[in-house]
């Protein structure tokens, strides 16, 4: 996918954490299911999430984005960020403590790659093993929706080829038919 059409504004807004734990610790379960979309809005088209240890250059070259749009966490293990794009191509930047809620570490410990950019009603699965636990990423869960996500990207780019083949092969058939005249 090709990032960022227009101008990216970035904004860094703390304490959203606690927003997401909100959202989640309402169902009173230890599973729930939320997207970006139910948590900040609908305005956000695509989100992607930034996790502890990697550097602005990593990320803003995942992302499309300057590298000073990028937030560094390379020497950082308690911060992970959000990032949400909306339709113009703005990006907003929500930092998460990995306290409050860990998108990361259940899909990097299970080889679950999380890099670039999602649809933002994708509904993440969050699981609190116990009770008390803090919540996090459902990596079983996480995998599938990923994998569903991938293959519609795949089903829709084979489409698009399928349909620019067949818009070439009728204006060669056009100028076949126009030069036998």
């Amino acid at each position: 996918m090709v990032a960022g059409v227009g101008l990216v504004a970035s904004v860094v807004l703390t304490g959203c954490g606690t927003d997401v734990t909100r959202y989640l610790d309402d169902n009173r379960t230890q599973y729930s299911e939320a997207s970006v979309q139910d948590l900040y809005g609908g305005q956000w088209a695509e989100f992607s999430v930034q996790c502890p240890r990697t550097d602005a250059a990593t990320i803003a070259q995942q992302l499309g984005i300057q590298p000073d749009q990028a937030e560094d966490t390379s020497e950082r293990d308690d911060y992970q960020y959000l990032y949400m794009r909306n339709s113009a191509g703005d990006v907003e930047t929500h930092s998460l403590k990995v306290g409050d809620v860990n998108f990361c570490g259940p899909a990097q410990d299970n080889d679950i790659d999380i890099a670039g950019w999602w649809p933002a009603d994708l509904k993440l699965p969050f699981v609190k093993p116990h009770r008390k636990d803090d919540w996090q990423v459902d990596p079983s869960a996480l995998r599938n929706a990923l994998g569903e996500v991938r293959e519609k990207r795949e089903k829709a780019q084979k489409e698009a080829e399928r349909a620019q083949r067949k818009e070439r092969d009728n204006h060669e058939k056009q100028a076949r038919e126009k030069r036998d005249q």
